[in-house]
């Protein structure tokens, strides 16, 4: 890489990484739960790249086997293979005190995804359901999280450099494929395949997820699904991609990089991941939110 261009990453990351740390709250963590609520069995990231868009909503064949999931309003069916129970609690706001910003927050229903089929990934398996009104009033930019999405919803062929995600995260959408509209019962949203990062980080199954984000009809409740998939074409980690790889090279190269692995991934059947894409697809039609 020429010297000019390694000063433009360099200068683009710290950009970058200050306007997420600054203006958006951190990745999610996992959150203990009450055993009452048991049921059933560095460098750079370049802009992210426009891809493959979200298709009209299409019927979903359920899986054979699956659980019915009920906890305070919530109510779903969830395949037997996908976990081996889900727990589920009510968190408590967070409104002020002496917290970090991103830890403020709406008092939400959280439904952790135990024994999960894919062990050792880096993101928790949990289903978020948040009071929009509220979470708003306590974070403005929340706001427009919502309003992509409803933009999203509203025209879900179009193509968009990235898709919003809730809660916000410090670091930025790399990709974004199979991306499909999803109604459930009592409302809308979209799922596809993302992950994030806040350097130009390989496409890897320890990171790489399925997402849900949705909106109840009457507007007052936000869904967020985040569960780890993973495929058989893509290394296990960054650490192995990256075995024998000269990093700035990697890093110099990236955007056409990007573009190569979301064209692959676009073009895999949904059903080759793991778990398959159609069940959770399935799973959520299944959703009531109340």
């Amino acid at each position: 890489m020429n010297r000019a261009r390694f000063a433009f990453l360099l200068v683009f990351i710290v950009l970058l990484t200050f306007t997420l740390a600054c203006s958006l709250v951190a990745r999610p963590t996992a959150t203990p739960l009450p055993d009452d609520a048991t049921v059933g069995p560095a460098s750079t990231v370049e802009p992210p790249m426009p891809t493959a868009t979200a298709l009209p909503p299409t019927a979903v064949v359920p899986p054979a086997n699956t659980t019915p999931f009920h906890y305070n309003g919530i109510e779903f069916d969830y395949p037997n293979a996908l976990a081996g129970s889900l727990e589920a609690q009510t968190v408590e706001e967070i409104s002020g005190g002496d917290v970090a910003p991103w830890e403020i927050g709406p008092e939400y229903r959280q439904v952790a995804f135990q024994g999960y089929v894919l062990p050792d990934t880096f993101h928790v398996p949990q289903m978020l359901v948040y009071p929009v009104e509220r979470f708003i009033e306590l974070n403005s930019a929340v706001g427009d999280v919502v309003d992509d999405l409803r933009a999203v919803l509203a025209n879900p062929a179009a193509a968009y450099e990235s898709l919003p995600l809730l809660p916000p995260w410090n670091a930025a959408q790399l990709i974004h494929v199979q991306v499909q509209a999803i109604q459930f019962k009592n409302g809308s949203g979209i799922r596809y395949l993302t992950q994030y990062a806040q350097s130009a980080s390989p496409i890897n199954n320890r990171d790489l997820f399925y997402t849900f984000q949705g909106l109840t009809n009457d507007g007052q409740y936000y869904i967020s699904l985040v569960l780890p998939v993973s495929h058989p074409s893509l290394p296990a980690t960054f650490e192995e991609f990256m075995a024998g790889t000269d990093y700035n090279a990697f890093a110099g190269e990236y955007v056409s990089y990007l573009s190569q692995v979301t064209m692959d991934l676009n073009a895999l059947a949904p059903e080759s991941f793991t778990p398959s894409l159609p069940d959770l697809d399935a799973m959520l039609a299944t959703l009531s939110v109340r």
